[in-house]
C-alpha cells in the first residue's frame, strides 16, 4: 500500500497528479497512439521520477488507450518509440532537458501555482 503524504505539499502535488490526469484525458479523448479507442489513462512522456519540471507540464502527457499504454511501458525499447511518436525527437529532447532542471522552489507557492494552472486548463 502507498504511504499517504500527509504534508500540505504532499497533499497540494496529489491534487495536481489528479488534474493534471483530468486535463490530459479531457485534451485526449481518443488515444494519441492508434487513434482508434479511446483515452483512459494519462501517460508521461518523460517518465514523472526523471523530474519535477515536467511531472505537471502538460507537454509531457498523453491521454492513451489501455491496450497502447501496455505498450509504452511494458515493450523493451518501446519507451524512446513512443514518446518519438507522440512529439517527435526534438520535443522530446526538450522534455528531457526540461526535466533536468532542478526544481528549488517545489514549496507550498510553487505547488499552488501549478494547481491554480491546472484549474485553469481544466476549465478551459
Amino acid at each position: 500500500m502507498k504511504k499517504r503524504k500527509t504534508t500540505e505539499c504532499g497533499k497540494l502535488e496529489q491534487k495536481c497528479e489528479v488534474l493534471w490526469r483530468k486535463v490530459i484525458l479531457k485534451r485526449d479523448p481518443v488515444c494519441r497512439l492508434c487513434h482508434k479507442r479511446p483515452s483512459v489513462h494519462s501517460h508521461h512522456i518523460v517518465f514523472r521520477t526523471e523530474g519535477l519540471a515536467t511531472k505537471f507540464d502538460l507537454d509531457n502527457g498523453a491521454g492513451l488507450c489501455l491496450v497502447c499504454h501496455g505498450i509504452a511501458h511494458d515493450t523493451p525499447g518501446k519507451q524512446i518509440g513512443t514518446a518519438y511518436s507522440l512529439v517527435g525527437v526534438r520535443g522530446y529532447e526538450a522534455l528531457k532537458d526540461m526535466a533536468r532542471e532542478i526544481i528549488y522552489s517545489a514549496n507550498r507557492y510553487w505547488f499552488l501555482m501549478k494547481v491554480e494552472q491546472l484549474e485553469a486548463e481544466l476549465d478551459r
